[in-house]
């Protein structure tokens, strides 16, 4: 079986997540699981070298470069973006081969609004 790698390019480009990050998140984990439950061997490339444990958490993934495994191996990466429009978020998404950098597959699709919360932020507690 082939690998697929999750990668999240704001991790290696220094960038910021988005402030509310929680669809893009909800995106990533949701496709991890369906690729798991389609029987691929997925890569977990946030694990860290190191459990890191607090006074309050325990941490076994990471975002900070230095405490990953640097010798990741795998046969694709999945990568995509997202944009927020007036109804819908519209999702695009790309498996790429490595080493050679080949798009063997791409998708996009439109999840409406209110497909995680109520499309209305705003509401008035009485």
């Amino acid at each position: 079986m082939r690998w697929a790698q999750f990668y999240l390019p704001s991790l290696k480009s220094g960038n910021n997540l988005p402030a509310n990050p929680e669809f893009g998140l909800q995106v990533q984990e949701s496709l991890l699981t369906l690729a798991t439950q389609a029987g691929l061997n997925v890569l977990e490339y946030k694990t860290r070298g190191t459990i890191k444990i607090g006074n309050q958490y325990d941490a076994m993934l990471s975002r900070d470069i230095d405490s990953l495994n640097t010798q990741v191996k795998a046969d694709y990466f999945l990568t995509g973006t997202y944009t927020v429009m007036e109804q819908s978020t519209m999702v695009n998404l790309r498996l790429i081969e490595v080493p050679s950098n080949k798009v063997i597959a791409a998708a996009t699709d439109y999840i409406p609004a209110d497909a995680m919360w109520s499309a209305d932020q705003s509401h008035l507690k009485r």
